[in-house]
């Protein structure tokens, strides 16, 4: 049994009972993961560690991450969002899931550091970055990516399906449908990650109107900007996680809040 004291906690936030409460000066005795007692001092054999200049808190969630891109940090960092696009997929196509396995590494060591002990992250090769989550004990949701530019489709529907049987009893990893985004998927491809939602009760996540250049050019294809284009193939859900958002109109805003779907935004990347 491994036994944990972490001494004389400067603040606690406790999120327990109906209220938040802030705790302060406390002890805060931990067995096997799991928080025993508040201001007991353990007998026997014990881990201390000096809390006096720290914040106890629930773990942070980051709501959107490309993990393994840590290891492609500042490269063409000065090009439009398309022009990098372009740059960094002729990158990932030499990618292999050894390399994936070791940016993963880097960033979820980097995310509990910083108090992130939850990510839902998007990338290829998801099985990979999923063995590294379960080796540092952090919680993700990911899968593979629709993506028509880079994946077939229906490999990437095979490559679902086998990832959420794999993980299925893991209850470190959640399995949900990444879509890139309506520019680089075709009609047929986001109706089928629909259906796939639908058949197997996991949410979708997908980049939506993150730059101007998005949202003339769906409009020019398809007479509808990127969230009413969503909405007329049924991807406007509860269970629809939305990324960016830095180009949406009142209504478009609107929509979102009936459908109750899920909003991340991501100001440093959207400032680029």
């Amino acid at each position: 049994m491994v036994t944990l004291l972490l001494r004389n906690c400067k603040f606690a936030i406790d999120w327990t009972g109906d209220e938040l409460r802030v705790l302060r000066n406390i002890d805060v005795l931990i067995k096997d993961g799991v928080i025993e007692n508040i201001g007991v001092k353990p007998w026997g054999d014990y881990e201390e560690i000096d809390c006096s200049s720290s914040i106890l808190m629930p773990g942070l969630v980051n709501a959107h991450t490309h993990t393994p891109m840590s290891l492609m940090r500042g490269f063409y960092d000065d090009a439009e969002l398309m022009d990098w696009l372009n740059k960094m997929w002729s990158v990932e196509r030499e990618l292999t899931p050894e390399i994936i396995s070791l940016g993963s590494e880097l960033s979820i060591i980097e995310s509990i550091m910083s108090g992130s002990t939850a990510l839902v992250d998007m990338y290829m090769y998801p099985e990979a970055t999923a063995e590294v989550a379960i080796k540092y004990g952090i919680r993700m949701a990911l899968g593979p990516v629709f993506m028509d530019t880079m994946f077939n489709p229906t490999r990437v529907e095979n490559d679902l399906r086998n990832f959420t049987a794999m993980y299925s009893n893991n209850p470190l990893i959640k399995t949900i449908i990444n879509i890139h985004s309506v520019y680089t998927c075709s009609k047929d491809t986001l109706e089928r990650a629909r259906n796939l939602s639908r058949e197997l009760n996991t949410n979708i996540q997908i980049h939506a109107s993150e730059t101007r250049d998005e949202v003339y050019s769906t409009w020019s294809k398809w007479n509808m900007f990127p969230i009413d284009y969503l909405d007329s193939l049924g991807l406007l859900t509860p269970r629809t996680q939305l990324v960016h958002l830095g180009w949406v109109t009142n209504w478009e805003l609107g929509k979102i809040a009936r459908a109750g779907s899920i909003v991340t935004h991501a100001p440093t990347s959207n400032m680029k």
